[in-house]
């Protein structure tokens, strides 16, 4: 009888040691979850923010639209001079109006690697080295 009951401590004891095992992996499978659970409600907190950002601008920018106030791309404005155009932070081939003093009508140029070339009424053109 002795035995028998010496079997069922063992018994026992193992399967205490089981489940304290269990207990241990399923705490750490816990812990893992609690820090994806962190890292997504961060990443979900920082995108609710954007969303609020991009909302605000979409917002500001129908304003402008309706209200006719939309600034004009750096393509349309008007500049004085090749170097003008330069500096704004233009760098892309295109065509660009220049407002030169002493002339009534802008004139047209467009950016080459090299120069600008002004378009002439005609058609032709004239480089323009800035």
């Amino acid at each position: 009888m002795e035995t028998k009951h010496l079997m069922e401590l063992e018994g026992i004891r193992t399967e205490k040691e089981e489940l304290q095992q269990l207990v241990i992996r399923q705490s750490d499978t816990i812990e893992v979850l609690e820090k994806s659970l962190h890292a997504a409600s961060g990443n979900t907190s920082l995108l609710q923010q954007q969303q609020l950002q991009l909302l605000e601008s979409v917002q500001n920018l129908v304003q402008l639209v309706s209200q006719g106030k939309v600034p004009p791309k750096k393509e349309d404005r008007l500049f004085q001079d090749c170097a003008e155009i330069r500096q704004s932070g233009i760098n892309l081939s295109g065509v660009y109006t220049l407002h030169i003093n002493n002339l009534t009508e802008p004139k047209k140029v467009s950016e080459t690697p090299r120069a600008y070339e002004l378009r002439q009424g005609e058609g032709s053109l004239l480089n323009l080295y800035s």
